[in-house]
C-alpha cells in the first residue's frame, strides 16, 4: 500500500512531533511549536488537549495513566496526570551546550526506566520511572555519535559512570 492510500486518523492543524500510544490504545502526539500533547482515541478522535509551553517532545505513556513528557526548552522530564492536567517535574538534565534540549524519549523493555538520548551531551541516560538522581540516573551509553531516535542499550548493557552528576 502507498502512503498516500494510508488512512488519515487525525488532521492537526499545527505541526505533531513525537507519537506514543498507551496500554488503552490511546494515541499521544506532542507539538512542540503549539504548545500542547493531544491524547486520542485509536480511531483518531480527539479526546483532550492539555497546554505545555516547554516544547514538548517525547511521550512516553506509564501504566498508571500518567505520561512522561520530554521539555526540550527547560531540557527536563515531567509527568503529565491527565485527570488533572497538571505536569510535575521528573528530573532536570543538565546542558552546558548551545544546543537543542532533549527530545525523543522511550520505556524500557522491562518498564523500570525511562530511556533518554542526551543529544546535547551525547549520551543515554537510564532514569528511574520514579524521577530523581538515584545511582540508576547515569550514562548506559557515551559517544561522539549519540543516536537520536528510538533509544535502546549500546550492545545490551549499562555502563556506569558514577561521576555523571558532579
Amino acid at each position: 500500500m502507498a502512503l498516500s492510500q494510508l488512512p488519515v486518523l487525525h488532521q492537526f492543524t499545527t505541526d505533531a512531533d513525537d507519537v506514543a500510544f498507551d496500554s488503552a490504545g490511546n494515541i499521544w502526539v506532542s507539538s512542540p511549536t503549539a504548545g500542547r500533547i493531544d491524547e486520542l482515541g485509536a480511531d483518531g478522535t480527539s479526546i483532550t488537549s492539555f497546554v505545555d509551553r516547554n516544547e514538548p517532545e517525547g511521550l512516553v505513556p506509564l501504566p498508571d495513566g500518567d505520561v512522561v513528557v520530554a521539555e526540550q526548552g527547560p531540557n527536563r522530564l515531567d509527568v503529565l496526570t491527565p485527570s488533572t492536567g497538571a505536569l510535575t517535574p521528573l528530573l532536570a538534565i543538565p546542558n552546558s551546550t548551545r544546543n537543542a534540549g532533549i527530545d525523543d524519549i522511550a520505556l524500557s523493555t522491562d518498564g523500570a526506566e525511562i530511556l533518554v538520548p542526551d543529544s546535547p551531551s551525547g549520551r543515554l541516560l537510564e532514569v528511574p520511572v520514579g524521577g530523581g538522581r538515584s545511582p540508576c540516573s547515569r550514562p548506559a551509553w557515551a559517544g561522539p555519535s549519540m543516536p537520536s531516535s528510538s533509544p535502546t542499550r549500546h550492545r545490551g548493557r549499562a555502563e556506569s559512570h558514577p561521576d555523571w552528576w558532579r
